[in-house]
């Protein structure tokens, strides 16, 4: 419950300074003529981000495939580690003007950022029509590029009160339900498409495997937002009263979920273990959960070893439960991408061709 209230004053923090980035003197990084075009300078860029080495490996690869396109572009990147990591470096290096050119962000990043006008506004990069002459390529997108983001990740770029675009989707993800689907069939159990539903499958699993915590969840905080949005409840508010999360509908469901992880029906994970590691076990293990809700970007984890060459159970995976199936609501994860400012307009044209080639390169 702690980590629940701390994450929702968080937000509600976060909340007040997106309407602080409406206000008419925050105008991104406007200094600089964007509608032009990139000229060849040699010019070397910095991305910070938070790939594992797998991604990394993909990522030299794409830039390798960049510079065959643009070899007078340097690219070189450095891992953090984590968001929260990548945060706080950009955030203390802002104050000596030697932020990177290009980061993974969060909206909440993206958010504190702009209380000093340090991202690029994209819009114009965007709709940038000149071609270089050099590759004959476009500036901007293409509508066919346009159209190949999924509408909601797209617009989370622009939803910081102003209508302006700050940043792009990448590596996004989003929750999903993964079950046992070898005891679910041996049950008869059908996989659950509502919380209810899910209720009626724990009760099942739970008299059969009395030692289970028959469902799993990642994260409390990403459950109790969810379930928020999926209630059509409220949390916080960018005006008036920000801390709105003390309702009769929160109330509700909060003491529903309560007595499930009371009864041992709910297992969320603390430190640094995740469901991953209670799904895989054996069945009759103690603590072992049959349905593991987690990022759809790690559907690897959930997969358990083989044992004599063979898997132990087949996995399914389900959209998340919803509380009305007709009005599904599920949350968005993952980096998007922003550009910081730069007094050399060069550096800023070579940081938005690469971040055009990787959110739209299909290798990477």
């Amino acid at each position: 419950m702690k980590r629940i209230l701390a994450s929702l004053l968080l937000v509600a923090m976060l909340v007040g300074a997106f309407s602080l980035t409406a206000c008419g003197n925050n105008s991104g990084y406007t200094e600089l003529d964007l509608t032009g075009v990139y000229d060849g300078s040699k010019v070397t860029i910095t991305f910070w981000h938070t790939m594992g080495a797998d991604n990394r490996t993909l990522l030299d690869g794409a830039i390798e495939r960049f510079n065959k396109i643009y070899p007078n572009i340097t690219v070189e990147h450095i891992n953090y580690g984590d968001y929260d990591e990548v945060f706080e470096q950009i955030r203390t290096k802002l104050t000596a003007g030697n932020q990177p050119n290009i980061a993974y962000c969060y909206p909440d990043h993206v958010a504190t950022y702009n209380k000093s006008e340090s991202v690029v506004v994209l819009d114009d990069l965007i709709n940038n029509q000149n071609v270089i002459s050099s590759t004959g390529e476009m500036m901007g997108f293409t509508q066919a590029q346009l159209d190949d983001f999924i509408e909601g990740y797209y617009n989370e770029g622009k939803e910081y009160g102003d209508g302006k675009m700050y940043s792009l989707p990448f590596q996004k993800s989003t929750e999903v339900l993964y079950y046992n689907k070898t005891v679910f069939n041996k049950l008869g159990i059908e996989a659950p498409k509502t919380w209810d539903d899910v209720e009626a499958a724990i009760q099942v699993l739970k008299a059969e495997y009395p030692t289970s915590n028959p469902l799993g969840y990642d994260s409390a905080e990403n459950f109790f937002i969810t379930l928020v949005e999926q209630n059509g409840s409220e949390y916080t508010s960018a005006t008036g009263e920000h801390y709105t999360f003390v309702n009769d509908t929160n109330k509700t469901f909060m003491a529903k979920f309560a007595e499930w992880f009371a009864k041992g029906w709910l297992y969320i994970p603390s430190g640094n273990a995740y469901t991953s590691d209670a799904f895989t076990k054996a069945n009759d293990e103690a603590g072992k959960v049959f349905m593991s809700v987690g990022s759809s970007g790690g559907s690897t984890y959930q997969i358990p070893d083989k044992v004599n060459g063979e898997y132990p159970f087949e996995v399914g995976v389900v959209s998340l439960p919803q509380v009305d199936v007709n009005n599904p609501k599920v949350i968005s994860q993952g980096p998007s991408i922003c550009i910081f400012e730069d007094t050399n307009v060069q550096e800023v044209y070579a940081s938005w061709l690469f971040l055009k080639f990787i959110t739209t390169d299909q290798r990477f």
